[in-house]
């Protein structure tokens, strides 16, 4: 369904549940139960660009507005998926990380790390791997959980995760 709408909007997806998958392997995650819903809400992560902004303005390295699509993005997965339990994690999928006090939500972290991981795929678009490793590490704290960050570093020195795509 997602690829009669716009590819361009999968294939992002793809890469941005392969890398949390590859991210998860390096971290040693065997729930398969976590590992399927988180890849499912990656792929489907910006389904609510489609109610609210051209998905093109989200290829900016910094996106501002982007409130709108995560609500509708949640409505999708909560009412239309089989992911309705899970749906949560779309509401903070661009999220900061410092914000955490603000919000009550046993997905926040999830959503925060996807945040991650859909800004390497777009700012890695046209960067090398030691400047995207340098842009990551800048907003770290901020923006991303240093865990995060740090794990996922680790992960692409390992896999070569970025490899696969640029």
């Amino acid at each position: 369904m997602l690829s009669e709408i716009n590819a361009q909007v999968v294939d992002h997806g793809d890469r941005v549940a392969y890398m949390f998958l590859k991210t998860a392997q390096y971290r040693g995650i065997t729930d398969n139960n976590y590992l399927r819903n988180m890849a499912l809400a990656c792929v489907a992560h910006d389904i609510g660009a489609y109610k609210t902004e051209k998905f093109i303005s989200l290829l900016n390295f910094d996106v501002t507005r982007t409130e709108e699509h995560c609500i509708y993005g949640y409505l999708f997965m909560k009412y239309f998926s089989p992911l309705k339990d899970f749906a949560e994690v779309l509401m903070y999928h661009h999220s900061f990380y410092d914000e955490k006090s603000k919000h009550n939500s046993k997905y926040f972290d999830d959503g925060v790390l996807i945040h991650l991981i859909d800004r390497i795929d777009i700012f890695s678009l046209g960067h090398n791997d030691e400047e995207v490793t340098k842009q990551i590490t800048l907003a770290k704290g901020k923006n991303f959980n240093p865990k995060d960050v740090d794990d996922f570093i680790k992960a692409n020195e390992k896999f070569h995760i970025l490899d696969h795509f640029f």
